[in-house]
């Protein structure tokens, strides 16, 4: 008899080790969906927080000029805006430019009216990205095609 109760001593305690082990994986998953859900919520508040337009563009020799406001209501850090993709070339035909590179082409941006200096592009502001190209630009129709950190485009046609 007390082998018996020795036995479904050890069944029982063994149930209830594998109950709070089950429980605290169950647990942490839901932390974990939780967390990962919260984050994409972020992400998708972001996005549709922000807006870009390129308003207007123009070339100088071997630069183009490109002026971008902030439409959205979101703020953005300047050193975002470094972080975005930036695409330009005749229709058709456009290329990837580096940010900042050390050869052409590549591109930076300065900044047009920080009106309340923080650093940031807010809403309203616009900011010029200027590309920098090793060739003069022959007659045709351009294409220019900004895409922000977080994804948001904005596209821009001119001709020469």
């Amino acid at each position: 008899m007390s082998s018996v109760i020795f036995s479904e001593s050890f069944m029982t305690i063994a149930a209830i080790i594998l109950a709070v082990v089950f429980s605290s994986v169950v647990v942490v998953n839901i932390q974990q969906i939780n967390n990962m859900q919260s984050i994409m919520t972020s992400t998708i508040k972001d996005k549709m927080e922000t807006e870009v337009k390129i308003i207007f563009a123009s070339t100088r020799d071997y630069e183009i000029h490109i002026y971008i406001k902030n439409t959205g209501i979101n703020n953005i850090p300047f050193d975002l805006l470094g972080r975005g993709d930036l695409y330009f070339g005749l229709r058709g035909k456009e290329e990837y430019i580096p940010f900042n590179a050390s050869s052409y082409p590549t591109w930076t941006y300065n900044v047009i009216n920080d009106i309340d200096k923080d650093g940031y592009l807010d809403p309203g502001e616009t900011v010029e990205l200027v590309i920098y190209v090793n060739y003069t630009l022959s007659s045709g129709d351009y294409h220019v095609k900004y895409v922000t950190y977080n994804g948001v485009t904005s596209d821009y046609y001119f001709s020469t």
